[in-house]
């Protein structure tokens, strides 16, 4: 369920987003027409609807009070579906009552961009990522017996995140082996998820390796992440739904995994390259399955690459419209948009997968600081002064300075130069 391509579709069921964010009616006479849904009478009964009497429900896709409803997979062999789909939505029924029904919001970006975006925030789980769905399917799906000896993961992750807490939520014993190298506020996160935390190895490999150790030696169920499997999986969906719609993937230039693996015609089992591993770090050590590969193969309609620069960037102008913080991971998807990689794109719907939002705070600090210089609103120079009597050297002075837009960085550029002729402008 790794999802380190995010995927945009246009042209994306028009009248279900217009039902969506259109002024609803009260709570009492809701009906909910969605074919794949259940009625709120058929769920409760024709004397529970919903009235005043009951109290408000959480937040749900930007409507308070509504709760989700829930899904009957049998009802999909009424539209002709076929098996892919009915499993996809099985596993949605079976997890509902235990995830957050998250919402899927009109950006302030969309008149900047000339598209309408929609941002669908699966950063907003309770651990910050969208891997709790999966996750959650995963350990509801062991055997008794399995659930009893418990879990065992690997490295600090977003899918480690999900497991310690969805295990815990279940009474599964679950353990997360951490290298050496995983900061303490980290540790106390998982254990405060209900996870028991061996730290073991200098680096992720080495805690893997002793992870897959313990799994076999106290018979543990040792679970690993995969990747694209979200993509992969929703793309199939959307299309059985739609064969309209338009799915494209997005992942890191730095670890093109998708698609180099698209380009030979067979999953790439190990890639030359390597990401920042700061910055993306759920990406590396997993492997692209060959069921994966060929559901992405088949279902989405084109992979491109970001630049690190426009993850950092569309980070950036997320915490600026949306008033959120997401990883790099999680900017993926609309780093494509603000680089103007997508044209195609321009006057139509577009869905943002946020994917997650797990970045450490002093990263997050350093990943705001160099966006904004790559945003020409901070520069950095040295100038070299002229000595002082009796001194033997002159002194280098480093300066920083916060520019409103990069029309005034230019301008200050071009006057600092001429008055300083020994001022140096650092790289960006």
């Amino acid at each position: 369920m790794n999802f380190a391509a995010q995927f945009f579709y246009s042209s994306y069921l028009s009248e279900r987003l217009e039902r969506l964010y259109s002024p609803q009616p009260a709570l009492t006479d809701y009906v909910e027409n969605d074919p794949f849904w259940q009625s709120e009478e058929q769920r409760l009964g024709p004397h529970r609807r919903r009235g005043s009497c009951r109290p408000v429900g959480a937040v749900a896709n930007g409507t308070p009070g509504r709760r989700p409803t829930l899904i009957e997979p049998e009802r999909l062999k009424d539209f002709g579906e076929e098996e892919l789909l009915g499993d996809i939505s099985a596993a949605a029924f079976k997890i509902q009552s235990a995830i957050q029904k998250t919402p899927c919001t009109y950006s302030r970006m969309s008149k900047q961009y000339g598209m309408e975006i929609y941002l669908k925030k699966e950063h907003l789980h309770y651990t910050g990522s969208v891997k709790e769905r999966g996750v959650l399917y995963l350990l509801t799906s062991l055997t008794r017996d399995q659930q009893k000896k418990g879990v065992i993961v690997a490295t600090d992750c977003n899918f480690s995140m999900a497991v310690a807490h969805h295990a815990a939520e279940l009474k599964i014993p679950a353990f997360a082996i951490m290298p050496s190298c995983c900061s303490a506020p980290r540790l106390r996160l998982y254990r405060d998820y209900g996870a028991v935390v061996i730290s073991y190895g200098a680096a992720a490999r080495d805690a893997c390796s002793h992870a897959r150790h313990l799994a076999k030696e106290n018979d543990y169920l040792y679970l690993e992440d995969g990747q694209f499997g979200l993509l992969a999986g929703t793309a199939a969906a959307l299309k059985h739904l739609n064969s309209r719609i338009l799915v494209i993937g997005v992942e890191p230039e730095g670890y093109p995994v998708l698609f180099q693996s698209l380009k030979t015609g067979g999953p790439l089992k190990d890639m030359t390259s390597r990401p920042n591993s700061k910055l993306y770090g759920d990406l590396t050590g997993h492997s692209l399955g060959l069921h994966t590969f060929q559901l992405a193969k088949k279902h989405v309609d084109k992979v491109i690459t970001v630049s690190e620069e426009s993850a950092l960037l569309a980070m950036l102008r997320f915490q600026e419209f949306e008033h959120s913080m997401v990883d790099t991971e999680g900017a993926m998807g609309l780093a494509a948009i603000l680089a103007g990689q997508l044209p195609e794109l321009k006057g139509k719907k577009v869905a943002v997968v946020v994917s997650s939002a797990n970045m450490e705070l002093d990263l997050v600090r350093q990943c705001v600081d160099r966006a904004l210089v790559l945003d020409d609103r901070i520069s950095k120079f040295t100038v070299e002064l002229g000595s002082l009597p009796g001194e033997m050297a002159k002194s280098q002075v480093e300066c920083v300075v916060e520019t409103r837009d990069k029309t005034q960085s230019v301008q200050l550029r071009k006057t600092l130069c001429e008055r300083y002729p020994s001022l140096r402008w650092l790289d960006r």
